[in-house]
């Protein structure tokens, strides 16, 4: 291996280590906001249990407490997920297997959920797209691309 393809080596493996690392961050970032949506779920639990009082002229109908509940526990679930397939793609990445999964997961970041989502999925398709990094992954599991 000559210095050229030992510094394509170093690079490549730097990029997957902050990659990893930068999953890491959007995973648990993501688990966090998935506390946002508790108030939903709040909301809609006190709309079913407490009673209303007699003064109010129109009270909400009772399928608004159903509607609140289910809409936080729907979107509360969604980010949590997305927040498990960042915090496995970094784990992915980090013992480089499974590229396609880190590709499809990357795929989805770019259709974006935020900035920082979009931005990392950019930056990982352009990582994960190089034929030196596919050599890795591929080399880590003793398989062979179509260009050996």
């Amino acid at each position: 291996m000559n210095e050229l393809q030992q510094l394509q080596l170093q690079k490549d493996l730097d990029h997957l280590r902050l990659l990893a690392i930068f999953h890491y961050i959007i995973g648990g970032m993501m688990a966090l906001f998935a506390l946002f949506p508790a108030i939903y779920i709040v909301a809609g639990i006190i709309f079913l249990v407490v009673p209303m009082t007699q003064d109010l002229h129109d009270p909400p109908p009772e399928f608004m407490g159903f509607f609140f509940t289910g809409f936080g526990l729907i979107f509360m679930f969604f980010i949590l997920l997305i927040a498990f397939l960042a915090i496995m793609t970094g784990s992915f990445l980090q013992k480089r297997k499974s590229r396609v999964f880190c590709i499809v997961v990357a795929t989805v970041f770019i259709v974006g959920m935020n900035v920082f989502t979009t931005t990392l999925g950019v930056f990982s398709f352009i990582v994960l797209m190089r034929p030196s990094v596919e050599r890795l992954f591929n080399k880590k599991h003793g398989t062979r691309t179509l260009a050996q």
